[in-house]
């Protein structure tokens, strides 16, 4: 927890001297990326830290975030396009500190491709294979991704599954590309599915994920731990 440790040799017998410290220090890690925002001409800034439970400050005013810093939220932080943010991650008696500077989407410097602009009102959907990013091969992870969905969105062409890996049995149910279930009506398939195989873990597969609106997909994204490819989104 103090991300320092130092060691130092000694002789019990007190015949030879003590040996010079040696010191090693953990170092905190920052990463960053940036997502669509609900709000035009802003971008959402999310910011990944180790290890995982450094406290993590921000400002986007040019004044030192170490005093002066609001704590991070998970979901993000929605700063203006063109904005300097600066960002100071702490644990014990380490520190690191960065500034990132959020591109004006649509400019001639911009080197990798943005987020698509999405109608914010209008229905936008997720292409299947993004669905590999988010490990859906276990009950937790499948109850925690049909969980967190927003209301309204349903799932084309799901592929439900149950697998107990000890002894390799499955059980599953499969739907056509033109039938969209919501996340209620495949949590009771999964509940039929350990009637017929009890104790195995749950794994999803589908098409796509059609969410209400953009709106509900960019704050959704927001909430996730995983970047999404910007060409993996529809509308």
């Amino acid at each position: 927890d103090a991300m320092v440790v130092v060691f130092q040799a000694e002789d019990s017998t007190g015949k030879n001297k003590p040996g010079k410290p040696y010191r090693i220090e953990n170092r905190i890690d920052l990463k960053h990326d940036l997502l669509t925002s609900v709000t035009a001409g802003h971008q959402t800034l999310k910011i990944g830290v180790v290890p995982a439970d450094a406290t993590i400050k921000w400002t986007a005013d040019g004044t030192d975030p170490a005093n002066n810093g609001k704590a991070y939220a998970s979901s993000g932080v929605d700063v203006a396009e063109g904005a300097t943010v600066k960002i100071f991650a702490e644990k014990g008696a380490l520190h690191h500190e960065i500034s990132v500077t959020v591109p004006v989407t649509g400019g001639d410097d911009d080197d990798e491709p943005t987020s698509p602009t999405l109608d914010l009102e209008k229905p936008a959907t997720l292409a299947g294979k993004a669905l590999k990013e988010f490990g859906l091969v276990s009950r937790k992870g499948v109850h925690a991704f049909l969980s967190d969905l927003p209301a309204g969105t349903v799932i084309t062409g799901p592929r439900a599954k149950a697998v107990k890996a000890e002894s390799d049995n499955r059980v599953a149910i499969s739907w056509d590309n033109k039938l969209k279930l919501t996340d209620e009506q495949l949590l009771r398939a999964y509940e039929f599915l350990d009637v017929e195989l009890d104790d195995a873990q749950w794994e999803l597969e589908a098409s796509s994920v059609v969410f209400p609106t953009g709106k509900a997909i960019i704050e959704w994204q927001a909430k996730q731990s995983k970047k999404i490819s910007p060409n993996l989104i529809t509308q």
